[in-house]
């Protein structure tokens, strides 16, 4: 609070003249002048608000900077996703059924699991693991899936 009024109080005698010219109807003048001009600026900044916060989602340059509640058509198009991902050059990955059992597949890492990374099952699916206790793995070695907990796959280095 301290500081808003040290910031109004240096806009007020911004307006005054110098303190050996000052008399009653001059300081009078200069008060209203800065009454005038402060709440004309916070009408103006409400207004500007206001226009914004009501139409500018219309505007092409406003409309990036406000985070949408709702992506076009109130759902992600999957096709669309993929699409922009193959368009940058980055290799798409095969999506698992959630429902599928993936205990005892087997895979290769793609990636060095130290101690999460990715494999590449037989099958041909592009999976996000993380290791047996915290071991570390390098790139190509042969794993099996030990479990998996909700979105959490746990592999180990496959002997067999």
């Amino acid at each position: 609070m301290t500081g808003i009024l040290c910031l109004l109080g240096g806009l007020f005698l911004s307006f005054m003249p110098d303190f050996g010219e000052v008399s009653t109807p001059v300081l009078w003048n200069q008060a209203a002048l800065f009454v005038l001009m402060s709440m004309g600026s916070l009408v103006g900044a409400g207004v500007v608000l206001y226009l914004l916060v009501q139409y500018g989602d219309r505007l092409p340059v406003v409309k990036n900077l406000y985070l949408r509640r709702q992506l076009a058509g109130g759902k992600v198009m999957a096709e669309q996703v993929q699409k922009d991902i193959a368009a940058e050059g980055q290799a798409t990955e095969e999506r698992l059924d959630p429902n599928a059992d993936l205990i005892g597949k087997r895979g290769e890492a793609t990636t060095a699991l130290r101690p999460s990374g990715k494999v590449r099952l037989d099958s041909g699916a592009l999976i996000d693991v993380v290791t047996e206790g915290g071991a570390l793995i390098d790139v190509g070695t042969r794993v099996r899936v030990l479990e998996t907990k909700m979105n959490r796959i746990v592999v180990r280095p496959d002997v067999a």
